[in-house]
């Protein structure tokens, strides 16, 4: 890392004189160590420019977590387009219609997407960040339904984390259980959403008639 300045493109110049001659910035460049790369793949390096002092390599370390940050970002609007929602062939016509719809579907996409990465998440998080109580009480009573008779079919995580709820999830959305097969994506969460909110009107219409 170290503090670099920008020239003004020559174009620029020519047009405006009044502007200054360069800008002032830090640049910070992580390379990914050859030991951590997949086969066949390249290691990654990242060139940052910041605006943020990088002093030490605390401050280095900083701009690189944010940076990285915003591959969540690219995931969400991902998500929220042709790998989920399809936001895209909307025939909504007015601009307010439109906004108010994309609003709805990044609660809906931002919740796929924490089903995909807590899939493989362990820490034990628990599944309220993305159900109600009463949608998890559902999604027990659903486990029985989508495990099969073979442990390598059983859902292995503890029950009640986002983990346990992303399984289930999955299951209902077509993925078949094994983990030698593809990790379950953004479309199978959302196809595996979609039958979960319908069972679970269902069954809230349910207990509002037994009540």
């Amino acid at each position: 890392y170290r503090k670099v300045k920008i020239k003004r493109p020559n174009g620029i110049l020519k047009k405006d004189n009044t502007l200054p001659g360069y800008v002032e910035l830090y640049a910070v460049e992580a390379r990914e160590k050859q030991a951590h790369v997949p086969s066949g793949e390249k290691p990654i390096c990242w060139r940052l420019l910041t605006t943020h002092s990088v002093n030490a390599a605390e401050d280095a370390q900083q701009i690189i977590s944010w940076y990285a940050m915003r591959w969540q970002i690219e995931l969400l609007f991902g998500t929220l387009k042709s790998k989920g929602l399809n936001m895209e062939a909307s025939e909504v016509e007015s601009g307010k219609g439109l906004k108010n719809l994309c609003l709805m579907g990044l609660q809906i996409a931002f919740k796929i997407n924490q089903l995909s990465q807590g899939r493989e998440n362990e820490s034990e998080k628990s599944a309220e960040i993305s159900f109600t109580q009463e949608q998890i009480i559902v999604l027990k009573a659903l486990v029985s339904r989508y495990e099969g008779k073979t442990e390598k079919q059983k859902n292995r995580f503890k029950e009640g984390t986002i983990a346990w709820a992303a399984w289930v999830i999955a299951r209902m959305g077509g993925w078949k259980g094994y983990d030698s097969e593809a990790k379950p994506g953004n479309k199978t969460m959302r196809i595996g959403l979609n039958q979960f909110d319908g069972i679970y009107i269902g069954w809230n219409l349910a207990q509002k008639i037994c009540a």
